[in-house]
Formats: C-alpha cells, sequence, structure tokens
C-alpha cells in the first residue's frame, strides 16, 4: 500500500470513524480540531480514505493547525489519485451510493426553497414600502390642497361678511336723510312716520297751529 497508517495502538485508530450520511471518515476533537477523507475523492476505496483520515489526526495530535490539516489533505488525496488514475470518478462514485445522493439534494431542497422565499418575502417588503410611500405622498398632497382651499374658503367668507357688514351700515346711514335711495343694488325707503305726527306739522307749517303747542290759532 503506497498511503502509510497510523502509529498501531495510536488514538487515531479509535478517533477515526466512518459517517454514510456523508461518506467520509473523519475526525472531531472538543479543543476544536477536525478533519475529513470522503470516498468519492479516492475513487470509492474506504481503505484509502480511513488510513488518510488517521493520517490527519497524527498530523493534527502533534500540533497541525487547520490550513495545515487542510494542505495535508490535498497531498495524500494527489498521491492517491496519481498512484491509481484509473480511479472512479466522483459522480460514479455518488452514482453508487443513491440514496446519499438523494439525501443531498433533499436536504438542499430546503434551503434553496428558504432562499427563494427569503427573496420573494424581500420583494414583498420592497413593494409594499413603496405603496406605502406613495400613498403617505398622495395623502400629503391632499392635506396641503385641503388646508389650502381652507383658507381660501374663509378669507372669502371672511371678506363676504366683512362687505355685508358694510353696505348694510353703509344703507343704514343713508336711509336717515328721509329719502329713498339704491345702495349696492338695494332699495332703502325712508322711515315711515305716524300719519297724527305728520299732519300736525302741516297744519303748523300752514299757520293753523301752534308749532310749539299744537294748538289751533283760528
Amino acid at each position: 500500500m503506497i498511503l502509510a497508517d497510523a502509529p498501531e495502538g495510536h488514538d487515531a485508530h479509535r478517533k477515526v470513524t466512518f459517517k454514510p450520511s456523508t461518506l467520509s471518515w473523519s475526525f472531531r476533537e472538543r479543543t476544536g480540531g477536525a478533519g475529513q477523507a470522503t470516498l468519492p475523492q479516492v475513487g470509492g476505496s474506504h481503505n484509502a480514505a480511513s488510513r488518510i483520515a488517521r493520517l490527519m489526526y497524527v498530523k493534527f495530535s502533534e500540533g497541525g493547525d487547520k490550513d495545515a490539516l487542510k494542505a495535508y489533505q490535498r497531498e495524500l488525496y494527489q498521491l492517491v489519485k496519481n498512484s491509481f488514475p484509473n480511479l472512479p470518478t466522483q459522480q460514479e462514485v455518488m452514482d453508487q451510493h443513491a440514496d446519499v445522493s438523494r439525501r443531498k439534494r433533499d436536504e438542499g431542497a430546503p434551503g434553496q426553497q428558504k432562499q427563494r422565499k427569503d427573496a420573494g418575502d424581500g420583494q414583498k417588503k420592497e413593494i409594499a414600502k413603496k405603496s406605502k410611500d406613495e400613498k403617505q405622498t398622495t395623502c400629503d398632497n391632499d392635506g396641503g390642497q385641503k388646508k389650502h382651499s381652507g383658507r381660501q374658503a374663509k378669507v372669502e367668507d371672511s371678506s363676504g361678511t366683512s362687505s355685508s357688514d358694510e353696505s348694510d351700515e353703509s344703507s343704514y346711514e343713508q336711509a336717515e336723510d328721509g329719502k329713498s335711495r339704491i345702495t349696492s343694488g338695494k332699495v332703502i325707503a325712508r322711515p315711515k312716520w305716524p300719519k297724527g305726527r305728520v299732519a300736525a306739522k302741516m297744519m303748523a307749517r300752514s299757520g293753523l297751529y301752534c308749532p310749539r303747542t299744537f294748538t289751533r290759532l283760528i
């Protein structure tokens, strides 16, 4: 075998396990270290994938960080591919595990649906916001027009009331002289005097009655 393996009795033989759901031999430590080797990358060989994962664990136990583990993984993958150029492709390996492929598609579908839903919700919110802004603008314009019309009508009413008061006052003052005349389109009649008083004045003017006592002179 071109690939070495972890020393016998090393923790790597206990820590590295196979996960059917991901078709990978992997490990994960509470301290943050993790690594894996997947079957599709090595032509579906469990032997090669498990050895690569254990060698990565040995590298981690010696102090290798995340970047060092990734570089070591790529190096071991390339070693297997160069040694066995006719290995099955990744797609061929996935076809051999159709149940895993189907599960991956099903797991990805909800994520895609969520993305589409989020995009749709975002568009709906944007449309609702634009509609609200347009309604607010329309209301503001209508409110401004109504306020302007109200102020204008109030000024017109005030002007009309003032003109009417002035017209009535002018008509009343002009009617005090006892003559009828037309003011502001209205006929103002002189006030009516009592008939007895009028007759007494006429008799006094004719010399038949005293203008002071209205007693008969002749």
